[in-house]
């Protein structure tokens, strides 16, 4: 166990790193009682969480609001870690490479629509449009550099 500052609980640690190393040994056993007895308690679970959910809105907006000030930097590089996934799919669908001249800097890669129609799905944001491209298999999409894809734009008239 690493060292914490929290106060001890049992057996010269506190209450999360306790409970943690009883989990570790008691795998199995856990395991083991969750097969037999689990079915019976997650229905009851479920509906005694909506409840508690349902009287403590206002608690839980307080607590979730001061765990985004106080976890901003952990926050933001988790969606950082989730954008950066989602792309990399997009990008193994749709080629790591402009579909027209072959660049290849990510810095500069950006999702079209074939047809021109991307103007209609802009609500959707960044990550919408890509979880869009995945869940087609990359029909209607290709990628393209920046400048291949201004172009594109101003040879078809879609900039208007």
């Amino acid at each position: 166990m690493d060292e914490c500052d929290d106060v001890a609980y049992c057996k010269g640690m506190c209450l999360r790193h306790y409970k943690q190393d009883y989990r570790t040994r008691n795998l199995e056993r856990i395991r083991e009682w969750d097969r037999r007895n689990g079915p019976r308690y997650r229905g009851k679970n479920k509906e005694y969480q909506r409840k508690y959910r349902e009287e403590h809105k206002e608690q839980r907006k307080l607590h979730d609001l001061k765990y985004r000030e106080n976890n901003r930097e952990k926050i933001r590089r988790s969606i950082r870690k989730h954008k950066d996934k989602v792309r990399d799919q997009v990008y193994d669908i749709l080629g790591h490479e402009c579909a027209r001249c072959g660049f290849k800097d990510k810095r500069a890669l950006q999702i079209d629509h074939v047809d021109g129609k991307g103007y209609k799905e802009r609500w959707l944001g960044p990550l919408g449009i890509c979880h869009k491209v995945i869940d087609s298999g990359g029909q209607d999409y290709q990628i393209l550099c920046a400048n291949c894809n201004w172009i594109k734009r101003v040879e078809n008239r879609e900039h208007l």
